[in-house]
């Protein structure tokens, strides 16, 4: 079905109790399960494109692949809001997230980076200044977990030091 809302072409897909909405805005396919998020994205567009986080995360998403963009402050809100109890909570201010989905018959596999000023004190700050290492954790973690965290760092002295400024806070 297709809807026109507020001059902008939305096409909605039901499977039994699944709803999703679609919409191509400069060349790329937007998808939600709301039309109200869908509405709101479309809204933002304009200011998203001028945020300088947003082109850093759009430049690095792989042109061959199925990325998705989060803005993380959103991402930070509906977090704290929907994981009342998160034990390790990612702390968010502004910038944004680029991830590029590899799917196999086998795995989903998500690469990405995370970008925001180096000023903010958020859970990215916690490694300014540390190399990250590989990270192989996934080849061992079972297939019946419904995820993980796992953060790599070379120097425990850097990582515990700015572990101590952020908790000043």
């Amino acid at each position: 079905e297709t809807l026109t809302i507020e001059n902008e072409s939305i096409k909605k897909y039901s499977l039994d109790d699944l709803i999703a909405f679609t919409t191509i805005w400069n060349g790329n396919l937007i998808a939600s399960n709301s039309q109200e998020l869908l509405l709101e994205s479309l809204k933002q567009k304009d200011e998203d494109l001028q945020d300088d986080y947003f082109q850093k995360a759009l430049a690095a998403a792989d042109k061959n692949k199925t990325s998705i963009l989060i803005n993380q402050k959103q991402l930070d809100q509906t977090l704290k809001s929907t994981f009342k109890n998160n034990a390790i909570p990612l702390n968010f201010n502004n910038g944004w997230m680029s991830l590029d989905f590899d799917l196999s018959d086998k795995s989903i596999q998500l690469d990405g980076i995370s970008i925001s000023s180096k000023n903010e004190k958020n859970s990215l700050s916690l490694f300014t200044d540390i190399l990250p290492q590989p990270n192989r954790i996934a080849e061992i973690t079972p297939t019946t977990a419904s995820g993980f965290y796992s953060f790599t760092y070379k120097n425990f002295e850097k990582l515990w030091a700015n572990l101590k400024d952020q908790s000043k806070d």
